[in-house]
């Protein structure tokens, strides 16, 4: 038995329930973005239709570019109040002096109707710099966020500089995120992209065994973005590549909080059965897992949570 977690996270709790609070606020709605691409009017009317749905307490925000707030407030404007108000997640695309604008704009126009809860920006990095250069690049870089949108809960998405991410620089952008993040006593956390339209826009399995081992040793939430449409990993034909499923990564996560190494991950990462999957997140505390794994972004709701509660995950 390889006591490095995965069998002993299974045999821990063998008939406990998977707690539905594991997947409360799990998906932020991302309609806007390939390979859904929806128009601002189908995506807005989505995501009504999806926060009054069965299924509205495992939804979380509505991921909008900065440089379409405008679009998205006037589609707010032309229709009745919702009424809770929306959260929403805005993608700095632009300088960001005029991102800043546009937040206070889009603030101003649509009132209580909804409000800027995150904001997510690139955060590129050497993998051969060493910490210290890394860091002191990226201070300015982060100060600079935040002076811009104080309020908002600020993800950064981990890039290398050039080429595809690779677990050096997967590793240095969580420790430098995680120093930053107590030096400046602020409320951030580390992105990783998953996937995309391409099959070389795919993480190896040990990328992002190495970025979840790093944000759980450094203690810095994270969130997961683009290719993760079903919970378990699976083939994609049209792409001709494996698929990540947001299932593996919630289970990785708890996995490595209870110590594992990156090679338990990796093994947890790639499992396609999901029965094991299961059988090994009923061990899990969801405040705890949860506080860690902060949200998935995706461009649909319905199929994700179709899929859990094939699995038995959810009551409908």
């Amino acid at each position: 038995m390889d006591v490095d977690g995965w069998p002993v996270v299974i045999d821990a709790v063998p008939h406990a329930e998977v707690s539905e609070a594991l997947f409360d606020d799990l998906v932020d709605y991302a309609g806007l973005f390939p390979p859904a691409s929806l128009s601002m009017a189908t995506a807005v009317g989505e995501y009504r239709v999806a926060r009054r749905s069965a299924d509205a307490r495992r939804l979380d925000r509505f991921v909008c570019l900065g440089s379409r707030l405008q679009e998205l407030a006037a589609e707010l404007l032309g229709s009745e109040p919702d009424t809770e108000a929306w959260s929403i997640s805005v993608i700095l695309d632009g300088p960001l002096e005029s991102m800043a604008g546009s937040i206070a704009g889009f603030h101003e126009a649509v009132g209580t109707r909804a409000n800027v809860a995150m904001v997510e920006r690139r955060l590129q990095l050497a993998p051969e710099d060493s910490l210290a250069v890394a860091l002191a690049e990226a201070d300015a870089t982060v100060r600079k966020v935040l002076s811009a949108v104080p309020s908002a809960i600020t993800m950064f998405e981990v890039a290398p500089k050039s080429g595809k991410l690779d677990g050096d620089t997967a590793r240095l952008g969580v420790a430098v995120l995680a120093e930053l993040r107590q030096n400046l006593d602020a409320d951030i956390g580390a992105k990783l992209r998953c996937g995309g339209v391409e099959a070389a826009d795919f993480p190896s399995l040990k990328v992002v065994a190495q970025f979840i081992a790093a944000c759980v040793e450094h203690d810095l939430p994270f969130k997961a973005t683009a290719g993760l449409h079903h919970p378990v990993r699976h083939f994609d034909r049209s792409l001709g590549v494996m698929r990540h499923g947001f299932l593996n990564l919630l289970v990785a996560t708890g996995v490595a909080q209870r110590g594992a190494g990156v090679d338990t991950l990796i093994t947890t990462l790639r499992h396609t059965d999901a029965g094991q999957l299961i059988a090994a997140v009923k061990a899990f505390d969801p405040s705890e897992l949860r506080g860690q794994f902060i949200s998935y972004g995706s461009c649909d709701f319905a199929e994700p949570m179709a899929d859990l509660a094939a699995l038995g995950l959810v009551s409908t």
